[in-house]
């Protein structure tokens, strides 16, 4: 600020207040001041665990103005609903001299102060001289007030925690049929959450109508042309400053969407303060935002349509949804659309939500599922029900505005859209419009199952291997003690073994047979080493048969081709799995394949699903028939993955992608080109997996062209490979369920509820899919419709590593993600970055699940063992899907556990490529490792037993001492149901790998609200986690009460 300016202001603001000739002095709180290179109070607001300094600028000009000689920085604390404490002085000492200016500083001890206490505190300015004369600086934030009375300095001082600090909107706002929400975050609320450690305590939102700017101050509206309506605040939200929680706030503009015509534009300010302050201050003051900004809100632009379901804009967003079907969960979508143009004479929604049952049907009679080729949408009319997609009738409310309720009933990755038509032209027009970057919503309405996951990661050929060759390999037999197992006798793992430890899903590596042409040698590519084997099971040989050496019954040479390709090995192995499939069935563990769509080994061969599909008539082709030599069309260009290849010499290898090399054992399936293909190394097209246009070149030539001829129909290759991995699902399924039941229970009549989720529960589960970005998500919403319309609750894991763009596409359509939450995982030390890995994700992927591993296959352990286990403290009380790795259990670490580990760019990872096993950890004798079983077990059995942990509802909870080292959440089924209706649950974790730690925690009087919670009834917990052992006379306790003489008051676990 430069000095002449302040000079003027100074003088201004004394007018009202001086009594004698004080000296122009000032401290601007929250103001950037240029010649000291920061704030006047630095930091502004969150100094807790930090001293705070106060600096005091004076205009000396050359010794005019006088001679500042010192001064004091008097302050005290105030407890909350406490006394104020003495006035306690720190000496101000000399600063700078910049231009006219001289400044001075001082520091308030404030890391030793309470969180919650206000700190109040006003400035002494001394002179020599008889002038000016003693000097004292007061006021607000904004801006600071002099006298020569102290008293009135005392009366009126500058003060932290009791006006509002931060205040951030950034349109957060939810558009109903009817009113609109206003929401901002402000600073702050104490980290007990208590009523009385709020900053603020009031607010309002000002608003015009008329296009005018709204004035308004401390809830009163400035002019007549101007509204006010109080906020009110809605609770707290997890904030990592250390300085308590961020403050939601709500204000709902009642019926005012009646009262914009089309084209009208909202304009409101939102203020918040403190009664004991009154220093309003709007949003978005504080932040990267504008401060005491104006906001708008149009109605609807002439040509600028506006859709929301639930709330939510419409535009490449997505709701997640979970549903049990034989429950008949319907979850309501409410749809609000503003065509944004006059004379409208219809408005409907296109979409295809409850629909996946006809996403194999042909309505059209192109020859193809219409889920591959999809529905001219121009030529549904609404109300047919034959198609995929379905046209339904809205309902005008008014003012341009259209509403429609629709159910979500069925499982299914689905897409949203809007149409309408104006007097005078009878062509549709869509929101849906990719020149105008308007594009589809995406629903995807997930089987409820998929949050009671538990998963365990597992290589069949290395779960219980007793030493790492072909002879001691671990075979499916194994895995479930079959008469005649080879390991029968050792008895280390098996599904018993897995339920112990409370795991209920076992993710398998691919299953498949693993490809012989263009394997990795041993050494490296062009090294002339031995090949691995058995090699990668990502480079997959056949997708329809099971590796033969997956069972006990292999016979004859591994490294020999023919062997492997032989017709009797196969079946024998199809029977093991079949067999362990059945018995996973009977100890009620879900089984998740893992298959790479995107690509194949060399020598992939067709498989009977390939000939069915692929074959021209008048061939004459085999399964084993490699798919590169019958069409290689299947697979993408060498040099441009836009294009298909045109022989086995020409075909790319595996991925589209640039950026972090390829895999040089398995080729690049095409599936079409669409936006986010990878087309060409060239830059922008190199960094194409980013963009999210969401369109799919239906003119392309690869995808019109008729290619074959089969029963008489021309064929198209490409359009046939979507069907070739649709049909992978339902392949497995057909394996593993009994003989004629590949279908949903919902299609048997006379099933009891109890008939029916066994019948549901048969045969394999899920896929986890590899390099899931690498298919077009059209192409992925088909895939899992088609697997949906035989096994409603059948769950798809995407494998999405990037974050950002590319896995907020994928969680368009898949339940879970497996991206990249492991590194943060990694480097995580205390509660605020734990809680920030699963608040960044719920912003992102909103009730999308992530996938909670802390390694995995492609991803090395821990050093220490017990670091994992820490972590999975904290993921097993979240939402999500908390995984195990195969060893974890037992203490296996970055190097330890497994006989051989690969370097994978630079991570030490259990070796998959050629025979493994877990001898060395197994053999451990170390006790401490002993111990990691019983903890992973007590905290994966408690979340089964628990539907609140699993759940997506949670408060994050701080101690009165603030520990940064115990992670602490409430978790409940639904908000404002008593404990004794539902299950609420508090979760702590110690998150110090060397130290106990202790901290009093309390349920602030807002959550309490939420559970239920009653001051004048009691209540009890147990701990779901303890350790149980009827040997050693541990029975018995997750099902005792833990609080003596009839629990604790709600009043109590409120202030305990």
């Amino acid at each position: 600020m430069k000095y002449l300016l302040f000079a003027v202001y100074a003088v201004t603001m004394l007018k009202s207040i001086a009594h004698a000739a004080s000296a122009n002095v000032w401290h601007l709180p929250t103001t950037q001041e240029q010649q000291i290179t920061a704030t006047m109070r630095d930091p502004i607001y969150e100094v807790k665990d930090t001293n705070v300094t106060i600096y005091q600028g004076f205009f000396k000009n050359g010794g005019a103005g006088g001679d500042q000689n010192g001064g004091q920085l008097i302050y005290r604390t105030i407890p909350r609903g406490g006394t104020p404490s003495t006035w306690s002085s720190v000496a101000l000492s000399f600063y700078s001299n910049v231009g006219l200016n001289q400044y001075w500083k001082a520091s308030i001890p404030s890391a030793t102060i309470a969180a919650t206490d206000v700190i109040e505190y006003y400035v002494k300015v001394t002179f020599s001289g008889a002038a000016p004369e003693m000097t004292y600086l007061f006021g607000a934030d904004a801006g600071s007030q002099t006298t020569t009375l102290e008293a009135t300095a005392i009366a009126q001082p500058f003060s932290i925690r009791n006006r509002t600090g931060w205040v951030y909107h950034a349109n957060d706002r939810t558009i109903g049929s009817a009113d609109i929400t206003l929401r901002v975050r402000s600073g702050y609320i104490g980290s007990d959450n208590s009523f009385a450690s709020r900053w603020s305590t009031q607010g309002a939102v000002y608003f015009t109508t008329d296009g005018s700017t709204p004035v308004g101050s401390l809830g009163i509206a400035g002019n007549a042309k101007t509204s006010a309506v109080s906020m009110v605040y809605a609770g707290a939200v997890s904030d990592s400053s250390g300085n308590g929680n961020a403050m939601l706030w709500e204000g709902t503009l009642t019926n005012i969407i009646s009262t914009l015509p089309i084209g009208a534009t909202l304009k409101y300010r939102i203020g918040l303060w403190n009664s004991a302050t009154l220093e309003e201050k709007f949003a978005d003051h504080g932040t990267n935002g504008t401060n005491n900004a104006t906001f708008s809100y149009q109605n609807g632009t002439i040509g600028q349509p506006q859709l929301t379901v639930n709330g939510l804009s419409a535009n490449y967003t997505t709701t997640k949804i979970f549903v049990d079907e034989i429950a008949a969960d319907s979850v309501p979508l409410n749809i609000v659309f503003q065509p944004g143009e006059a004379n409208i004479v219809n408005t409907e929604i296109f979409t295809n939500l409850n629909r996946r049952d006809r996403a194999q049907t042909d309505a059209n009679g192109d020859g193809y599922a219409d889920g591959i080729t999809g529905t001219d949408g121009n030529l549904l009319v609404a109300g047919d029900d034959t198609q995929y997609y379905q046209a339904h009738a809205m309902t005008h409310n008014g003012a341009g505005v259209y509403t429609l309720t629709l159910p979500a009933q069925k499982t299914g990755a689905y897409r949203l859209t809007a149409r309408w038509k104006v007097a005078g032209d009878s062509n549709w027009r869509w929101y849906t419009n990719g020149a105008a970057n308007r594009r589809d919503h995406a629903i995807t309405v997930s089987p409820k199952d998929a949050r009671n996951i538990i998963l365990y990661e597992v290589n069949v050929l290395n779960i219980e291997a007793s030493g790492a060759t072909f002879a001691t390999r671990s075979t499916l037999e194994d895995m479930h003690n079959d008469p005649g197992a080879p390991h029968a006798n050792n008895n280390r793992w098996d599904l018993d073994y897995l339920n112990a430890l409370g795991a209920n899903w076992l993710w398998f590596q691919p299953i498949h047979p693993c490809g012989f042409d263009g394997r990795e040698p041993v050494n490296g590519y062009g090294s002339g080493s031995a090949l691995y084997d058995p090699g990668s099971p990502y480079a997959v040989k056949n997708f329809f048969e099971v590796n033969p050496f997956l069972s006990k019954n292999f016979s004859g040479n591994p490294l020999n081709p023919s062997d492997v390709i032989n017709a009797t090995n196969r079946a024998a192995a199809m029977t093991a799995w079949q067999n362990f499939v059945a018995a996973a069935d009977e100890k009620k563990i879900g089984i998740m394949l893992d298959a790479p769509f995107n690509h194949t080994a060399f020598d992939c061969e067709l498989g009977q699903v390939g000939v069915d599909l692929l074959k021209p008539d008048g061939a004459t082709w085999s399964p084993s028939d490699e798919i590169r030599n019958r069409d290689a069309r299947f697979y993408s260009l060498a040099g441009n993955y836009g294009n298909r290849a045109t022989s086995a010499a020409n075909i790319a290898p595996g991925p589209d992608r640039y950026d972090f090399g390829k895999w040089n054992d398995v080729k690049d399936v095409f599936f079409g080109r669409y936006d986010a293909l990878v087309e060409n190394s060239t830059s922008p097209e190199n960094a194409s997996h980013n963009s999210e246009g969401d369109w799919f070149d239906v003119a392309d030539a690869d995808w019109t062209s008729n290619d074959f001829v089969q029963g008489g129909v021309a064929k198209n290759t490409t359009r046939q490979v979507w069907q070739y991995f649709a049909r992978y699902a339902v392949y497995w399924l057909e394996k593993t369920r009994p003989a004629g039941q590949n279908r949903n229970s919902a299609t048997e009549p006379g099933l009891s509820i109890a008939q029916r989720y066994s019948w549901d529960a048969r045969g394999i589960d899920g896929n986890r899919c590899d390099f899931g970005q690498g298919l077009p998500p059209q192409a992925w919403e088909y895939i899992i419709n088609v697997a949906r319309t035989y096994k409603w609750n059948f769950v798809m894991m995407a494998e999405s590593l990037d974050g950002g763009a590319v896995t907020y596409r994928s969680n368009r359509h898949f339940d879970i993600l497996n991206e990249n939450i492991v590194f943060p995982l990694q480097t995580a030390s205390n509660k605020s970055s734990y809680r920030d890995i699963y608040e960044s994700r719920r912003n992102a992927y909103g009730q999308g699940l992530v996938l909670a591993n802390t390694t995995s296959h492609d991803e090395e352990n821990y050093s220490d063992p017990w670091r994992a286990l820490l972590r999975m403290g904290v993921t097993a009380s979240l939402d999500g899907v908390p995984m195990i790795f195969p060893g974890q259990e037992l203490g296996i670490s970055r190097t330890f556990g497994y006989n051989h580990y690969e370097s994978n760019f630079g991570k030490q990872i259990a070796h998959f490529k050629r025979y493994n096993s877990m001898m060395p950890i197994w053999n451990d004798a170390s006790y401490g490792n002993d111990q990691l079983f019983h903890v992973y077990s007590g905290m994966a059995q408690a979340r089964q037993a628990s539907s609140a942990l699993r759940s997506s509802n949670r408060w994050f909870l701080d101690g009165d001492g603030a520990n940064a080292q115990i992670h602490a959440v409430a978790k409940y089924e639904s908000a404002y149901v008593s404990p004794a209706f539902q299950d609420v649950v508090l979760a702590f974790a110690n998150l110090d790998r060397d130290n106990a730690q202790a901290d009093q925690f309390k349920i602030p009087a807002t959550l309490a609200n939420v559970l239920g919670v009653k001051d004048g009834r009691s209540y009890n917990v147990k701990n779901l986690s303890a350790y149980e052992n009827a040997g050693n006379g541990t029975a018995g306790r997750r099902a005792a009460w833990l609080w003596s003489g009839g629990g604790l008051s709600g009043a109590q676990l409120k202030s305990a």
